[in-house]
């Protein structure tokens, strides 16, 4: 099946085309609006989008870690359709900050998620 995705962000300016995206990359898109969007800040859609607020101000552990990436990976399923989810990978930086690393498909990305 072939994606294509805009730019979640619409990034592109007056005198050009909002980016799109195709294949992998388009997935990426996804997970990246997926990962910046928190449950209940879509207003037509208020289940969509990360649970991880939930972790916020929890101590780091091993534990706590893996209780992120399955939370993650159940969510991240049920929201994105036809998500080929391989791993999940979850590294606290900060009280309210987490680093997470999803590979899906032949692909992967990272991104730093405010809780």
């Amino acid at each position: 099946m072939v994606y294509v995705e805009l730019d979640y962000l619409l990034a592109g300016s007056p005198t050009e085309r909002i980016i799109s995206y195709h294949g992998t990359d388009a997935m990426s898109q996804r997970i990246m609006e997926w990962l910046d969007t928190p449950e209940g800040t879509v207003a037509d859609l208020p289940s969509w989008g990360h649970p991880l607020f939930q972790f916020k101000h929890e101590p780091d552990s091993p534990s706590i870690q893996v209780l992120a990436e399955a939370v993650i990976a159940r969510k991240m399923r049920q929201d994105i359709q036809d998500l080929d989810l391989r791993r999940i990978r979850v590294e606290f930086t900060d009280i309210d900050r987490m680093h997470v690393v999803v590979e899906y498909g032949d692909a992967g990305i990272e991104r730093e998620v405010d809780l």
